[in-house]
């Protein structure tokens, strides 16, 4: 008689021992894969050492999984050798961790993190398959579900809390940094937390002694350019080019941080410890406003698809995918704006009749939305309008009711021009972005118009270009083109609401030529972000077609593969001049150039919309056409209503493949720099990343807090390695070649300086060369400009190395 009791036990207990085993192979491999590829000239492979390493994992796999085939197979009447095969398909994605050991051969970095996460992530997708076709072969009682069922305030208050926790919790690991690189706190981010510390300190907005005296530097160890005009006072007073909203959200973490930096004051490292607090505070802030708006816009799909578990998928990929992951710590505008228009949307189309304590906030929330900057206007506009056309029919019979929404509206909109008028004399909002003297010249109603040079190829931008398009670094978004269409068919209300915001919004950013700064991709749609990715959980929910869940998760895996690449890599996704036509800095995707090979250019495959050199029509062309064959299939409705099956042999083919064109992608992963290399006696030193800083003299310097990589190449094998660097601050430093690695760490306050010598560093043979990668991490850093006001060099830089090969 079969058992079906033991089954959660047995699954759960299986699924965990392929988890350990993931777990087992990636930290050996880790952990001693220097030792065990990047060798000498005269070493070789430790074969007895790998042949009992894999001797004792594969026994001791096939033996817990042996216990676990007995087990279900007892449990559901089924073979057990059935079983013991559909488990061992499942181990398949697991033979590409033994790969990493062979690509190291080839590929100049460290271990291959696509690979791991996709050996892992497809070996436990593997087993999930097959623990679902089992439940297939077998009846079980069937629990009762409520996802058709309108969720009550009670669950919706259990999950809503739930899911903020659960953002939140990941946000701040990421912030933390203990383990991940940390996002650069750059661009706009110091301009905001000046003016805030000018709200603290000085109980003001004037920056020109902010400015003058350089306060950033106690949050910003570098030199920033003045984002600040004047005011009507003359040249002595400057206000700020961001409106104050951003700024005074910012308050209360500044004025803790300096609370924390004075007890937790440590001599000597006082002023970078107050600077990590107040950093480490203000982007708490913004952790918790974007884990609030996950957690809304959780609430929002569950009421629109009336779908808990695919609210819970849209919550996920949303939450955890760009452009929102980019953007949840960093201290810009567009987060606080998209948690006001969910609140003020919510309002509007999903709830019922409307009190007179709902259409208050609703108000002020529309209201608050201009503090935050001129281009969210259309915003406030756009959700003003879609709040009278949703409630037309209540407005004429309560008239009185719905005063407590326009008196916050009103009371904002004068308090808005009084600020203009108090600080730049004038109404016109340009004086923001120009000073009062160009608005004073400038007629108000001018203000009002915008360039509209190449409308159409920056309109498309915001999707196809390749530094900034949400399709490129997020394709799940993809799917919102035909959730909007069943999202019409379902509710003409709702759909020409969503789209009216979005559209406006939209064609507003384009003729304004608002594409952003030096800032992570899509910070100009992030605050419409929402209503696509409620379009999105449309189609997850409401798609009639079988190939939307394939074609769903392809683009899930490449949106999460860009997640991980944008937290492991965070300054591959920062470009400069996508605002301005005149600049030539970073015309082409640095993480398209990461991805490339000598096999494949990916710049090449994917429209560069935007100050690009090298615009193709016919790539374009491809993309809308690619796009719009998905749109269809999904649209599409199936004749053959056919359940679907499980077929587990189709999935492992399908991981396989992708794994195996990954491997095939990482061993064509070596390229030189021939232009940005450094030539020393009988060798050449080439940059592998954008943190070392082009070569002077007979060195070059690397950037502060990072970890930096090059290449020694050279035509023979080297004997011993020299190698000096020097500092001018104090600094810990490790270095690594091969498995030798050496730590610095300076007591001192003098200038840094050290030498070693590295006998038979470790080597790796490539096409009659032999390349020695070296590693440098570097912990702290200095500006010239800080240390000697004389010197015009504001970098931020770590150390100078000297390298000097010996072959005899």
């Amino acid at each position: 008689m079969c058992r079906q009791s033991g089954f959660y036990l047995k699954t759960r207990s299986t699924f965990l021992l392929g988890a350990a085993e993931i777990f087992a192979v990636a930290s050996f491999a880790v952990r001693h894969l220097g030792e065990l590829t990047r060798r000498g000239p005269d070493q070789h492979f430790p074969v007895p050492l790998w042949t009992g390493i894999a001797i004792f994992s594969l026994a001791a796999v096939f033996f817990l999984f042996d216990r676990a085939a007995t087990g279900l197979a007892r449990n559901f009447c089924l073979t057990r050798e059935f079983v013991m095969t559909k488990l061992c398909v499942t181990l398949t994605p697991l033979l590409l961790l033994w790969l990493d050991f062979i690509q190291h051969q080839f590929v100049l970095r460290d271990i291959s993190l696509k690979l791991l996460l996709l050996a892992a992530a497809g070996t436990l997708y593997l087993q999930a398959v097959f623990y679902l076709k089992i439940l297939r072969r077998q009846p079980l009682r069937q629990r009762p579900t409520e996802l058709q069922i309108r969720p009550k305030k009670g669950q919706k208050r259990r999950a809503f809390l739930g899911v903020f926790l659960a953002s939140f919790s990941a946000y701040s690991f990421i912030l933390l940094s203990g383990i991940l690189p940390s996002l650069p706190f750059t661009g706009d981010e110091p301009h905001y937390l000046l003016t805030t510390k000018s709200m603290v300190r000085d109980h003001d907005i004037d920056l020109y002694n902010n400015y003058l005296h350089k306060d950033y530097w106690e949050f910003y160890p570098g030199e920033i350019s003045w984002h600040a005009y004047p005011g009507k006072k003359g040249p002595l007073h400057i206000y700020s080019k961001h409106f104050p909203g951003i700024s005074l959200l910012l308050v209360p973490a500044y004025w803790c941080g300096d609370y924390l930096g004075k007890i937790l004051k440590i001599p000597g490292i006082n002023k970078p410890n107050e600077r990590n607090i107040r950093i480490l505070l203000a982007r708490e802030t913004m952790v918790l406003l974007a884990s609030l708006l996950t957690a809304f816009f959780f609430l929002l799909v569950w009421e629109f698809t009336q779908n808990r578990r695919m609210a819970f998928y849209s919550w996920l990929f949303f939450a955890f995918t760009p452009p929102l992951l980019f953007y949840s710590r960093l201290l810009y505008s567009e987060i606080p704006v998209a948690l006001l228009l969910l609140l003020v949307l919510r309002q509007a189309l999903f709830q019922g009749p409307l009190s007179k304590k709902s259409l208050f906030w609703s108000g002020l929330g529309i209201a608050v939305i201009p503090w935050f900057g001129i281009k969210y206007v259309i915003l406030a506009a756009a959700s003003f309008v879609i709040f009278i056309c949703s409630q037309w029919r209540t407005i004429f019979s309560q008239q009185r009711k719905y005063l407590y929404f326009l008196g916050p509206l009103l009371v904002s909109a004068m308090l808005f021009l009084a600020f203009l008028w108090h600080i730049y004399g004038t109404i016109s909002p340009i004086a923001v972005y120009f000073g009062t003297a160009a608005a004073t010249a400038t007629p108000f109603h001018f203000s009002l118009k915008f360039g509209q040079v190449n409308f159409g190829a920056r309109a498309l931008a915001y999707f196809f270009d390749q530094r900034m398009g949400l399709f490129v670094y997020s394709p799940l978004y993809i799917l919102f083109i035909p959730g909007f269409v069943l999202t019409f068919k379902r509710s003409k209300k709702i759909g020409s609401a969503a789209l009216f915001l979005a559209a406006a919004y939209w064609v507003f950013s384009t003729t304004a030529m608002a594409q952003g700064g030096y800032a992570p991709p899509e910070r100009t749609l992030l605050p419409i972000v929402s209503i696509l990715a409620l379009f999105v959980s449309a189609t997850l929910s409401w798609a009639k077609n079988r190939s939307a869940i394939p074609l769903f998760r392809i683009l899930a895996i490449i949106a999460i593969l860009m997640a991980l690449l944008a937290i492991a890599q965070p300054r591959l996704f920062f470009h400069d001049g996508l605002s301005d036509d005149s600049w030539n800095m970073d015309t082409q995707s640095k993480l398209l150039l990461f991805l490339s090979n000598v096999g494949i250019d990916f710049t090449r495959l994917v429209p560069n919309l935007v100050s690009g050199p090298d615009f193709s029509w016919l790539i374009l062309l491809s993309w809308l056409t690619l796009i719009a064959g998905i749109s269809l299939t999904i649209l599409k409705k199936e004749r053959n209503k056919v359940p679907p099956t499980v077929r587990l042999h189709r999935h492992a083919i399908w991981i396989i493949l992708l794994s195996f064109l990954l491997a095939a992608h990482s061993l064509f992963s070596v390229r030189f720099d021939e232009q940005n290399c450094l030539p020393v006696p009988g060798a050449t030193v080439h940059f592998q990343d954008i943190n070392s800083l082009k070569h002077e003299a007979d060195g070059f310097w690397t950037r502060g807090n990072c970890r930096t990589e090059v290449v020694l190449r050279t035509s023979i094998p080297v004997r011993r390695l020299q190698l000096e660097m020097t500092s001018r601050s104090p600094l810990q430093v490790a270095m690594q070649i091969g498995s030798q690695r050496m730590e610095y760490k300076p007591r001192s306050r003098d200038p840094f300086s050290s030498a070693s010598v590295i006998t038979m560093p470790g080597t790796i043979p490539w096409k009659g060369d032999f390349l020695y990668l070296i590693r440098f991490e570097i912990r702290g850093g200095f500006v010239p400009q800080k240390l000697e006001p004389s010197d015009s060099d504001k970098r931020f830089l770590g150390v100078f190395v000297r390298l000097f090969p010996v072959f005899h």
